[in-house]
């Protein structure tokens, strides 16, 4: 696979994300409801969608700053990538991807909010846990950034 292919591809499992986990707190509200009342207030999304930008801006910010410039773009369609590393590339980064979004569904959709004495510690709520969930993303962002970045550089 020529270079500039797998770095796009990249770029958009990335774009993906940020996508999904941004529709994911956007329609929570409307969603998660219990005897008519929202689970996850609408005051929160913003903040929650802060958050989790965390998460994917600075993944998109790297990629685009560095693969896209015009002379290495150019110079990326003339590389030929072998095949393991494009695996490897395309393997870390879904998996840290699938990863995140899994933890961003699992604090939208899989905790209740409504009773917090269940599965929560006292005063926790929504967007501590989302806080919670980016931190921990973000300890494994340069585990998912480093290697792709190594597999998709220049040979």
């Amino acid at each position: 696979m020529k270079q500039d292919k797998l770095r796009l591809a990249i770029f958009f499992l990335w774009c993906a994300f940020a996508v999904i986990t941004t529709a994911l707190i956007c329609v929570a509200p409307w969603t998660r409801h219990r005897d008519g009342v929202p689970l996850i207030d609408t005051e929160l999304v913003l903040p929650a969608i802060r958050a989790a930008s965390f998460v994917w801006l600075p993944g998109l910010t790297c990629l685009a700053a560095f693969w896209f410039p015009k002379n290495e773009r150019r110079a990326a369609t003339q590389r030929e990538i072998s095949k393991d590393r494009v695996y490897a590339a395309l393997v870390l980064t879904a998996g840290f991807l699938l990863y995140s979004v899994l933890q961003v569904a699992w604090v939208t959709y899989g905790v209740d909010y409504a009773n917090p004495s269940n599965q929560l510690p006292a005063g926790t709520f929504f967007l501590s846990r989302m806080q919670d969930v980016v931190s921990d993303c973000l300890k494994l962002n340069s585990l998912a950034l480093a290697p792709t970045h190594w597999l998709a550089s220049r040979s």
